[in-house]
């Protein structure tokens, strides 16, 4: 199946201008945030009020801090903006120790999970550890991952991925989706591996950066051998009524939206 078509003008595309949402249908995204601050200034609040402006369920959010000196020692991002989103749920996954706390990935979810489970992955030749956050729900389970930045260190963290969910979810009836920001092109050897064993859901547009959009690197993914899913839509976020992409973060959100 092809990717999703998506709408590539860089409109403003808010829940209004959206299909009213049935029973079995899920509005999903992934961002790369940026630790809230590539501008200069913390943009949390205005990333979560764009995010409401597409009425998502789940949410994964790449590049986290979590009580560091760099964001602050009492600073836990994504429960921060969990609780901007309306109280939602969350699943922080830690990939390295830094600056007196931790950076990472996560979730978030306006849907209660059954379950959460955080893993780490290879770090090969890179410069830093990777990590897999797992969110899951009654009807999916949601994973979010930030991949290296090696095409060695990719292989290997796709692989480990790839073992874990097969081990744990393969037959499954509910979908599985992998997002975040992959750190590859659609041509990389990279995106081949993983379209062995899943489905790009997502439209393929440029996501990075968002002073110069040249480059397609963050995915929405199903896996293959668990429940299905369909993209009834996918498109990259350029413009919002309630904030500014380009102080934002450097990358542009993806959102799909998904059928069970």
């Amino acid at each position: 199946m092809a990717a999703a078509v998506g709408y590539c003008d860089p409109i403003s595309i808010n829940k209004d201008a959206l299909p009213e949402k049935t029973d079995n249908t899920l509005h999903i995204a992934t961002y790369n945030v940026g630790v809230f601050n590539k501008s200069g200034s913390n943009s949390m609040d205005m990333v979560a009020a764009m995010m409401k402006e597409w009425d998502l369920d789940i949410l994964g959010l790449n590049e986290l801090d979590s009580c560091n000196t760099r964001s602050g020692s009492s600073v836990y991002q994504l429960r921060d903006f969990a609780s901007k989103m309306g109280g939602w749920s969350y699943n922080f996954a830690a990939a390295i120790p830094f600056m007196s706390g931790t950076y990472g990935i996560g979730a978030v979810s306006r849907m209660k999970p059954v379950n959460c489970i955080s893993i780490k992955l290879p770090k090969a030749d890179d410069k830093e550890a990777r990590a897999l956050s797992v969110m899951e729900f009654d009807r999916l389970v949601f994973c979010n991952t930030h991949l290296g930045l090696t095409s060695k260190a990719q292989a290997e963290q796709v692989a480990a991925i790839l073992e874990f969910i097969d081990a744990r979810y393969n037959g499954d009836s509910r979908p599985v989706i992998l997002c975040g920001d992959m750190n590859a092109e659609p041509g990389s050897a990279t995106l081949k591996a993983l379209k062995a064993d899943w489905e790009q859901l997502s439209v393929t547009d440029n996501t990075f950066s968002t002073s110069n959009p040249s480059k397609c690197i963050d995915y929405i993914f199903r896996f293959k051998r668990a429940g299905k899913c369909s993209a009834e839509s996918s498109f990259v976020g350029r413009k919002f009524t309630n904030g500014d992409t380009k102080t934002a973060s450097d990358h542009f959100p993806v959102f799909a939206r998904i059928k069970l």
